[in-house]
């Protein structure tokens, strides 16, 4: 019985399962250079709920019946300097003549502290992001709702 009680405690606690997946892609007019984001994406036993981190944002090039990475943006790399933890959500549209991708960027506030509680929000915008500089090149706009479509 002891045996059967360990088992299901760890089937139920400790079995997250995490894997990193393309979660979303954009394929430029060309068809030949493309924008992947990469996700981790973990999955706890039992239960319908999927949790997203920000991996990495990668412009890929066609090589044949292939695909080659040409820039990788780590979830570090993009982090950069920022203050406030930021992360790509979603990606719209890749121009790969002027290497920049629509991306919809989440960052958070810095923390509220009420007593003992702290609050976070967290703004979304969409964004023009160079692949080669790693840097934003323009703020198309603040979202109004978190789903908000580019």
């Amino acid at each position: 019985m002891c045996k059967l009680m360990l088992i299901s405690l760890l089937f139920l606690t400790g079995c997250r399962r995490e894997s990193v997946e393309i979660t979303q892609q954009v394929t430029d007019a060309t068809g030949t250079n493309r924008l992947v984001l990469y996700n981790v994406v973990g999955r706890a036993p039992l239960s319908t709920r999927v949790d997203y981190d920000f991996h990495a944002l990668v412009w890929q090039v066609r090589d044949g019946t292939n695909w080659t990475d040409s820039r990788v943006i780590s979830q570090s790399a993009f982090q950069g300097a920022s203050p406030q933890r930021r992360w790509v959500n979603e990606i719209a549209a890749f121009d790969s003549t002027t290497a920049i991708g629509a991306v919809k960027v989440g960052e958070e506030s810095k923390p509220i502290r009420n007593g003992s509680s702290v609050s976070i929000s967290v703004t979304y915008s969409w964004r023009e992001w160079s692949l080669l500089t790693n840097g934003e090149v323009r703020v198309v706009r603040i979202c109004k709702d978190p789903f908000e479509k580019y």
